[in-house]
C-alpha cells in the first residue's frame, strides 16, 4: 500500500511541475501585456514541456524505485504508467485538443520508459549503509 502511495505523489508531482510551466509560460504573456491567445504552445515551448515531462517522470521513476528498495524498473514503470494515465485522462476530456500529433504520440510512447530508466538508474545507484 506504501509503495501506491508513492507511485501517486510521484506522479502527481510530475503533473503539477508541468501545469506550473505552462502558467510560467501564459503568465509571462500575460505581465508583458500581451493578450492570451486562441493558439497553442509553439514548437520550441512543446518540445520543452516534454522534455521537462520526461525527466520529471525519470525523477519519479528514481524516487519510487529508491524508496521501494526492491523491483526497481518495476517501480519506475508504475510511476510512468501512471503519468500514462493521467495524460490519457486529460486526452479523454478533451484538455490536450490543441496539441500536435507528434507530441501525443511522443508522450504516449516515450513516458513509461522514462519512469523505468529512472528505476533502472535508482537500481544502479550505490545504497549507503548505515554501520
Amino acid at each position: 500500500m506504501a509503495d501506491r502511495r508513492r507511485v501517486l505523489v510521484d506522479t502527481l508531482g510530475s503533473f503539477a511541475v508541468g501545469v506550473v510551466y505552462v502558467l510560467g509560460v501564459f503568465g509571462r504573456q500575460m505581465a508583458a501585456g500581451a493578450p492570451l491567445s486562441e493558439e497553442s504552445l509553439s514548437t520550441p515551448q512543446l518540445i520543452v514541456l516534454e522534455i521537462l515531462g520526461l525527466l520529471l517522470t525519470a525523477v519519479g521513476g528514481f524516487v519510487a524505485a529508491r524508496m521501494a528498495r526492491t523491483r526497481h524498473v518495476q517501480h519506475g514503470m508504475a510511476v510512468g504508467g501512471g503519468c500514462l494515465v493521467v495524460w490519457l485522462l486529460l486526452e479523454l476530456i478533451g484538455a490536450g485538443d490543441s496539441l500536435p500529433l507528434w507530441y501525443n504520440i511522443v508522450s504516449f510512447v516515450s513516458v513509461v520508459p522514462a519512469g523505468a530508466l529512472g528505476g533502472y538508474a535508482a537500481g544502479r545507484w550505490p545504497t549507503v549503509r548505515s554501520a
